[in-house]
């Protein structure tokens, strides 16, 4: 059963659940090749599924990109010192 809403919001589809669990893994590269084919293939057909990995990815991008901030302030510190 694939979630058609257009919005998470509106999504109450038990696959869209067991997906949307699996999304932190699957930024981590930490899925099995079968349930990453099939995260995949649903966010793929998912409109809320795709527009949750989206946002995600966008918090994700910008959690690291604050942390290699952070690593790359600490290693001009420690050359000062």
């Amino acid at each position: 059963m694939e979630c058609t809403k257009s919005s998470a919001a509106d999504c109450d589809s038990s696959k869209c659940a067991v997906i949307k669990g699996y999304l932190s893994a699957y930024c981590a590269n930490e899925l099995d090749p079968a349930t990453k084919k099939e995260v995949e293939e649903h966010i793929a057909s998912c409109k809320s599924c795709r527009a949750d990995f989206t946002e995600y990815m966008r918090v994700l991008e910008v959690l690291l990109s604050n942390a290699t901030n952070e690593i790359d302030n600490t290693v001009s510190l420690l050359k000062i010192i």
